[in-house]
This record gives structure tokens, sequence and C-alpha cells, in this order.
């Protein structure tokens, strides 16, 4: 069904994008997105322009050419408007056959059984060359084994669209748009036909780079029908039941946590809510009770997925001058073009920029029975040769927590780096590989250089911040006084300043290419590119292979300036992507869905240039296997590296020049929690200083922090565990849960983490619901389903730092009436007491929780315990003679959890009974009256046990002088006075 034209009236743009011509050849579409979007644009710029006249004076094209003018000026960055066309877009050309058409669907399901969901109905919405909207809803009878074909109903829909007038041409590729596909896509019943053409990423399923190929349902007589119109322009090339279709998932292109309700409320689509008496448990009595009211349901879904898909592909093309004829499947794809269309509009090529080269390769084509000649883009020799080890040197960011329990009530502060990850980024200057070399010489590692190095480090005594990352598995990073790191030039630079001594055992530096290099080699690879095309006939320009071109490089500035630039002795990396980044973001107020979407693409490049070098895996459709996710276009180890590095290097400094009397009580990737406001801290170390003037090329008159979160007191539980007991007026709360997961129905996530914390019991679970695994879904061939999964809450201290025993307190939290343990922490000597620690722990935490003071000297006692009998081992195993020749073992450590340190104790005491050791020379008690007096003083002693003595040797500092151990010692004391207890107790470390 069609709806009415005035449902699609067009808007008249209140301001005109930057771009003001289509780069994809959907200019129809395009000038339709120009009315639909405006007004959303325009209430998302932070200084919306003036119309330049009355609209009586001029036309409503004028008034948009104006508008447009005053925006670009504004940018100072004009992308070209001149077209690249894709391969896509190039083929519909030859073929003389329609464009792209956008269709949205969605499908609505119940429960039936394990595995397999009644089917109720599935809804497309399809938005025509000129925004004309067509909706379609397929309603099924038999829920059970009644299953649409994808093929049959898009080949319908178009067919329709076709006769109705919205699409005037038959395309040859559909962009086919839901939200988390994973769950609508596998409805179809010719799924199976074409699951290998797609790809898995984040848990659902897209195309990536090709489009799917499906063969329609298609009458010969209506195959002729096409053919015959399309004949005066392609002869007999057409084959119209084939077509193309490209699955996109609008949740992978989403700023991260929007839901589809979000994006349906920024874009003038809420979505509908269930009328009330209805579950969406129970979908099928919504779609039999109030039939057309299901429909607009499932169709407003529908609708919003596809939208949103067209808002990316016009604002990409309007406001970022992205040539979208192939659209990307992740937005972090997205980010990479752009990326790489600024690097290219400096006038440097990709592969110089990021050392790649290009090789042939000859391959067999069993299709053809022939050799072929295909070309690899491949990193360069000496690159890779290093890749292992500069990967090993990527070690992911800076999380700790420096106390654990509720702060007192005073004002903390969480600032956050200013656009971390993306200033970094123009930290880069292009690396010269030629000229890498080894060295030992921790002077190479000073200054602004790409140096990566293993190392031995041993900081001052009293360091409260040690800065060197040790990567332990499964540990995460710690950060030790003493040991050895592989790390980067700036965290080697700031150890020396903090006065630790340091031995390169192996060090790299790749020194930055000089600026002339860089242009020259340019120059050279695209003089050779050039005369390849005009040798085999094309144009000049671009490579018919390389699609990545966006900008005109005559036309558009990256956002880097060329004053500052020819300042350098190189060629910055990313710093015109940033500058983008930075100057598209100021044009959009902040939370508006503009303004969440190119910071989204700027967040999104730095974890591209770390792509494929940690052997992450995920399930492939294609493989129905794991596949082992791959390198992007962008991926280069030592750029990952020493970006990571750089802001760990620079949070460390701040924590390092952090006054002894300001509490720190945590540092999450980019950020901190202090108690110290940003006017106060100190910022004029080597790396500040060094950021700050990133921050000032990207963002001039922007500061190097900003404050995200303020409040008046805390819960620290370990790393990424933090939540707000006390607010600060209106000021944003903390709110890190610890990987927590409180449900849709809790309003209050900060009362529901302390009231697990105050509640929680010794290996408490919580159940949750979670969609099944794809590999589950796919393998088995089941239907998207929920299942309920219990996980094991772990609330604990997680022991990268350790406790420090004397700060051990009971801090009352605001507002519950009750305290908590406190304390506070310090750096461990070496990683691997750390690691010793924490195994310890998680044996005493199946039985305890860190509660009380009561509960803290437990755990001592428990540690002290288990120290010491290691200690015990590893002097066997080194062959120590711990115990005295001629009996049968050594008093055992065994039965601990059945009764306890005073058992341990009290065979200890009966074997040095039967020796008449440790004072006990004059002892004359029967081994009956022994055994009797200990029951009648509470500890129940047999006769056997007495005896058994006889064949153990006493081992000394056996047992921790927990309470009940020292109580049980002064009563032997009392008896016989000469024991020397002090044999019995650990010593205190």
């Amino acid at each position: 069904m069609k709806n009415e034209t005035d449902k699609v009236a067009p808007i008249l743009p209140s301001v005109l994008p930057i771009v003001a011509k289509s780069t994809t050849g959907d200019e129809a579409l395009m000038a339709f997105c120009d009315r639909r979007f405006g007004k959303l644009m325009h209430s998302s710029l932070v200084n919306p322009p003036v119309d330049a006249a009355p609209a009586s004076t001029f036309s409503e094209e004028e008034q948009a050419l104006a508008r447009y003018r005053q925006v670009r000026d504004r940018a100072g960055c004009v992308p070209s408007p001149r077209i690249q066309q894709g391969k896509c877009e190039k083929t519909r050309l030859a073929l003389g056959v329609g464009p792209r058409v956008f269709i949205g669907f969605d499908a609505e399901w119940q429960f039936l059984r394990k595995g397999r969901n009644r089917i109720l109905s599935v809804q497309f919405c399809l938005i025509g060359p000129s925004g004309e909207i067509m909706y379609k809803v397929i309603h099924l009878d038999n829920h059970d084994t009644e299953r649409p074909s994808l093929s049959q109903a898009i080949y319908e829909l178009l067919d329709e669209a076709v006769d109705d007038g919205i699409i005037d041409d038959w395309p040859i590729e559909v962009v086919l748009c839901g939200f988390f596909t994973r769950a609508d896509i596998t409805v179809f019943s010719d799924f199976k036909k074409f699951r290998h053409e797609l790809s898995g990423v984040g848990g659902t399923l897209v195309t990536v780079g090709g489009a799917v190929a499906i063969e329609l349902p298609m009458s010969e007589k209506r195959q002729q029908q096409l053919k015959s119109h399309y004949q005066y322009v392609v002869d007999s090339m057409i084959d119209p039941k084939l077509l193309s279709i490209r699955l996109v998932d609008s949740s992978r292109l989403a700023p991260p946590g929007k839901s589809l309700a979000y994006l349906g409320n920024v874009l003038g689509l809420p979505k509908i809510d269930l009328p009330a008496g209805f579950d969406k448990s129970d979908m099928a009595s919504f779609q039999r009770e109030e039939k057309k009211k299901f429909e607009a349901y499932g169709l407003r879904d529908a609708e919003i997925a596809v939208t949103y898909v067209l808002w990316v592909v016009w604002f990409s093309t309007r406001y970022l001058g992205l040539n979208m004829d192939r659209l990307p499947a992740t937005a972090s794809g997205l980010a990479v073009r752009v990326a790489e269309a600024c690097i290219r509009s400096d006038g440097v090529e990709l592969n110089v920029a990021l050392n790649f080269e290009e090789k042939q390769v000859t391959r067999w084509d069993n299709k053809t029975h022939r050799a072929r000649v295909q070309k690899k883009r491949v990193p360069k020799r000496i690159r890779g040769w290093l890749e292992a080890f500069l990967a090993d040197a990527y070690v992911g960011g800076r999380n700790e927590c420096y106390m654990f329990g509720p702060t007192v009530i005073k004002r903390f502060f969480d600032p956050d780096l200013s656009g971390a990850y993306l200033t970094a980024l123009a930290y880069l200057l292009v690396l010269d590989y030629d000229e890498a070399f080894m060295t030992k010489e921790v002077k190479d590692f000073i200054g602004p250089v790409a140096g990566y190095a293993l190392v031995s480090f041993k900081f001052p005594t009293g360091t409260r911040f040690p800065c060197l990352p040790v990567a332990v598995e499964e540990r995460g990073l710690l950060f030790p006084l003493t040991g050895e790191s592989l790390c980067t030039a700036p965290e080697i630079e700031l150890a020396q300043n903090m006065g630790a001594e340091i031995v390169i055992k192996y060090g790299v530096v790749i020194p930055w290419m000089a600026r002339e290099d860089v242009f020259s080699r340019s120059a050279l690879a695209a003089g050779k590119r050039t005369k390849k095309k005009m040798k085999a006939g094309g144009s000049m320009g671009q490579s018919p292979d390389d699609d990545a071109t966006e900008f005109d490089d005559a036309n558009f500035k990256g956002g880097g300036s060329s004053k500052s630039m020819n300042e350098e002795e190189g060629y910055r990396l990313f710093e015109s992507f940033a500058a983008f980044i930075r100057e598209r973001r100021q044009l959009f107020t902040r939370k508006t869905l503009p303004f969440e979407f190119i910071k989204l693409l700027g967040n999104s490049l730095y974890g591209k240039t770390g792509q494929g070098f940690k052997q992450k895996r995920t399930f492939g459709p294609k493989e129905m296997d794991s596949v082992v996710v791959g390198p992007s276009r962008v991926s280069e180890a030592a750029v990952a590296s020493l970006v990571c590095g750089l802001i760990r290097a620079v949070i460390g400094e701040i924590l390092w020049k952090l006054p002894a009397d300001v509490t720190a009580v945590s540092a999450t990737t980019d950020g901190f929690l202090v108690d110290c406001p940003i006017e106060q801290l100190d910022l004029s170390g080597t790396m500040c200083q060094r950021f700050q003037s990133l921050v000032d090329r990207v963002s001039p008159g922007s500061h190097m922090l900003e404050n995200k979160h303020q409040v008046m007191q805390l819960f620290a539980g370990r790393t990424r565990l933090q939540f707000t007991t006390k607010v600060d007026g209106e000021h944003p709360s903390v709110t890190a849960k610890g990987g927590v997961k409180p449900g849709p129905e809790v309003k209050d996530e900060n009362a529901y983490m302390l009231d697990l914390i105050l509640n929680r019991e010794p290996g408490q679970k919580q159940a949750y619901e979670s969609f099944i695994s794809m590999r589950d879904q796919l393998t088995l061939g089941y239907d998207l389903q929920t299942e309920r999964r219990e996980t094991t809450l772990n609330l604990e201290y997680d022991f990268k730092r350790r406790p420090i025993a004397e700060s051990v307190r009971m801090v009352e939290i605001d507002g519950a009436g009750v305290s908590h343990l406190a304390f506070d922490t310090e750096p461990y000597l070496l990683a691997q007491d750390a690691v010793l620690d924490r195994l310890i722990f998680d044996n005493w935490r199946k039985t305890n929780c860190f509660k009380t003071i009561e509960d803290f000297r437990n755990w001592e006692a428990f540690r002290a315990f288990h120290l010491e009998g290691r200690k015990r081992r590893m002097a066997g195993d080194a062959g120590v003679d711990i115990a005295s020749s001629g009996t049968r073992s050594a008093t055992g450590r065994k039965n601990l959890m059945k009764d306890g340190y005073v058992g341990v104790a009290k065979r200890t005491f009966l074997a040095a009974y039967q020796k008449r050791l440790w004072g006990l020379e004059g002892a004359d008690m029967s081994q009956r009256a022994l055994a009797d007096w200990l029951t009648e003083c509470g500890y129940k002693t047999s006769l056997s046990a007495v005896k058994n003595g006889t064949g153990e040797q006493p081992e000394e500092r056996v047992v921790p002088g927990a309470l009940e151990v020292m109580v049980f010692l002064n009563m032997l004391k009392e008896r016989f006075a000469g024991l020397e207890i002090e044999r019995f107790l650990i010593a205190a470390e």
C-alpha cells in the first residue's frame, strides 16, 4: 500500500548542508533528503544561519543556496562536488537501469518452542528515488511452518513499486535496512541460500564488500518485458532476474547504546508503543485483535531503520563529502573512508602514508582455466618484519582502582582527556621503516619519537603511581614498582622523569619520514598510477580498483593547517582527520544526532589502526566457524601502540604530579576520578604539554581536560566499578557498573548498585536474559531467541594494587544508614605478587566478602597462611630440609577448611608435646589426660589425635595470628608456662 502524498510532504530546509550536490548518483533521493532532514539539521546547529532575505523575495532554491553558502563559509572546509562513481553506479549507468532502492524491513514473532518462533508477519518500507514511500505487510497464517521468501517478497515489492510509479526503473541494487538484522533476516525461507555471502559484525549480519546476489522468481514474460524496455541501451546484456542486495544494520551505524526508539525520536518517527493490555510476549493476540495497529507498529520499526540509513547516506554525502555508492557496514568503516580521504586531500598517497606496497600475485582461475594476475596490498617488508614485536607493544589503556569502598563526603571530579584518541592520532607522523634501528640507549627514546622497547625498571620506593605497564594474561595491565615492561617512548621518558632506573633490553626506534620524502614518494606513486590508466585507455584520475578517493584534492582542505604542516619535519598522518572531525562537531549542539554521529566516527578510527593484531576471533557465517578478524585498511601496529602509549603516559604523568593529600579513586583509559578540580591539577609536565600542543593543533582554544562528572561521594569497587552514593546538585553522576546488568526495569542504577553491594553474598549469581549466540543460531538453524543465563557477580576488589592494612576503616554511606569497609592501596613491588594475591583472594572470596574490618583481618590471615605454605613448598622443591629426620611427616596444613587455623595450631602443639619441644620439656600430662583437658577447654580432641602427634614433626610459623588462634595459644600458655607460642605464628611482613 502506498502512503498519501501529504505523508511525505517536503520540508523546506532551514539550512542547506555543506555540499550542494549529491555525489552518489541518487540526486533525486538526496534532494528529498535535503527537505526531509533539513529541519533536523537546523535544530542541531550551534548557530543556525539567518536567511539572507525574506522568503517572499527569493525562491526556495535561492534561499537554500544562500544558507548553504553561509554554512560552507563558516566551516571553512568544502568537499568537492565532483562525482566519483563506484562500481555499482557505473554498472547501473552502463545498463541504463534505475538508481538504488532503499527498503526497511522488520519481522514480528513470538516464542513457539526452543529454537523456533511463530513468525507472525514481515513488513517492508520502500523509499523511492524521489522520496515517495510504499508500505507492505505480509501476514503469515500458518505460524509454525510458513516462512516468506526474501526473493519473492522483494520481487513483489519492486514490481508493485514500478507499477505504482514509486520507482521509474528496475534497480540492480537494493539496500535492505534493519535494526539488529540477525533477528529479522533469518526468518526468510531462502536465508540459507545467501547466508554464505553475509558477514558477522558485532553480533549481527551485514554485507561487507560486495553485495549479495539473489535470483528473483521472475516469470519469463516479465523478464522479456524488462529486457525489451532496456534493449535500446544495453542490447541483451541485462539479466533482470538477478538482483544485488546490500544488507545494512542501522544499529552498526548508530552511536553506541542508542536504541531504535532513540533513532525514531530524533528523526521525527517515534516508535509506536504497544496499546494497553498487550504484551511483547504475546504479539499474536495483538495481531488478531488490532490488526491495523499491529501493522503500524511493525511498519514504523522498518521505517525508522531505513530512514536512519538514508540519513547516514545523506549526512555523509552532504556534510562529510563522501561518495556513498558503496555504503560501509559499520561506522568504523565510514571513519576509515573519511581518514583516507583526508590523507588524499593533503596530496599524500595512502600506501606511502601507511607503509603499504602493492604486489602482483599470480593465481589459477578454475572457472576460466587460466592464470590470473592480481594485485595484493601488503605491508612493506621491514614493517612486516617488525609487526609482531610492535603488535605485542599494543597493550591497551590504563585501568586501575586506587581505593576500595565508600569515599569520604567531599567533592570528586571526573576529568577526561579531551578527545583522547582522536587527538593522540595527530601525534603520529608518517613512519620511515627503511631507517628503523635497534638501540639500547635510553636517550634514543626521549622526545617525540616512535620508540618501542622491552625494558627492566625499578621505581623509587614510595612512588604512588608507577607508569610502566606489565601485561599479565587475563589480568590486564599492572603497574608495579619493578619488573619488565614492553612499552613505548613516551612512557620511558616519563619513567625517567619520575626517577626510575631503566635498562633497555631490546629497543626499536622508527624515525619519522622526512616531509619532502612523503610528498615526493606520493607524487611518484600517483604518477605511476596515472600512466598505467592512460596506457590502458582510461581517463586521468583515480584508478578503477581504488575507490577510496572521496574529496577533490584541489578543493578540499582536510583540517590541518598548511602553515603548521610546512613547519613540520614530516607529515602528520591523521591530523587532517582529527581537525576535520573537530570542525564538524563544532557545528552541532552536544547530544544531538549529528554531534553524536561525528563523535562516533572520530572515536572509531583508533580501533581500526589496531585491528587484526591480537588474533581476535568472530563467527563467520560463510565458514560456519570462528575466523580471525583481519587488519583494516589503516591497520598499523606501530601507530596503535604509540597512540595508546602516549595516552597512558599523559594519564600517568597527571597521577604522578598529584599532591600527596589528593585522593585518587580510579583511572579508566583516558580519565580519572580525583578530589581535585581541573584548574588545580599540575599539567606542567612534558607529556601534558605535548598533549596540549596536539589539542591546540586540532581544536585551537580547547583545554586538554574536560570534566564529565561531579559527585560528593562514591563507592569504588574495582576497575570500572565506581558509582555515586551522594550526588552534587545537578552535575552528572558516575555510574560504572563493572559488567553488572541491572535490567530494563531498573530506573535508578546507582541505587540498584548500592543495594547489590550492601547485600551481596559470596558466590552470588545474577540472572539475566541474553540473545543466543550467532554460532548457536546459525549452526543449529535456530530463530533468534533469548535465553536465561546466570553469571557470578564480581563486586570485590581486583588486586591490581596492594591494599594498605593500616588504612583499613569503616566509612558511612550517605543516606544508607550503614558503614562499609574501605581501604587505600599502593603499587605492588612485582607483578607476580599481584597475581599471587589475586589467586589466593579468588579462593577466599568463594566463602567471604569484603564488607567489614573483621572480613579484612580474616583475609589477611588466609593470605598469610597460604603464602607461608607456598614458601615451604618452594623450599622443599629447592631441596631444603624443613623437617627433622626420623619422623613420618611434618605437621600438616591439611583440613584447613574443616577445622580452621586452630586445628592446624592444635596438631602442631600435639607434635611438639610428644617431642617435648618448644618449652614443653617438663610437661607431665598423659596422652589421655591431655586429650580430656583440651576437650574440656572447648577443643574436642580424641586420644588417637594425641597419639598421632608422635609421628609428626612440628613446623614453625604455620598459623596466622588470628583472634581465635591467639585465644587458643594463650590458653596453652597458661597451662604450660614455658611454651614458646611465637614459634607457631607466621611472621608479619
